[in-house]
Order: C-alpha cells, then sequence, then structure tokens
C-alpha cells in the first residue's frame, strides 16, 4: 500500500483506459493501462483497492514458467 493521495472508485474501475486522468497534471495518463495490458497479454491479472487520502494496493499476480523457454 502506498501512502499516496488514493483513487476514487470510479477511477479503480477505468484503469484499463487510456489517458484517463482526474487531477491538474503533466501525466498522459498511460500508466496503469499500459501495465495491466502487459500483464495481461503474459496471462496474468492485477488487481486495485484504493482509499481516497490514504493510498492504493496494486496485486499482481504473473505465472512462473519452468523448462524450455520461448524463442
Amino acid at each position: 500500500m502506498d501512502n499516496g493521495i488514493g483513487m476514487y472508485p470510479e477511477q479503480v474501475k477505468e484503469i484499463n483506459k487510456a489517458l484517463e486522468s482526474y487531477q491538474e497534471t503533466t501525466a498522459m495518463g498511460l500508466g496503469l493501462a499500459i501495465v495491466s495490458m502487459v500483464i495481461h497479454e503474459h496471462k496474468g491479472s492485477i488487481s486495485l483497492t484504493s482509499k481516497l487520502d490514504e493510498g492504493t494496493d496494486v496485486k499482481i499476480i504473473l505465472n512462473i514458467y519452468k523448462g524450455e523457454q520461448y524463442e
């Protein structure tokens, strides 16, 4: 859990959407959308829980493969 500003529930639901920004910032709003896309491409999962003014907890699950590597 970070100790940042947290997110509104509607923000958590829209993490897969690029260019969503809920605060005045110079950020492009791509971070979590890209992370989510990469995780899903690798057959993983991402979940967020957030409390406004307290922070956000991000859980990422990826499989570990043993044996032959993909080429």
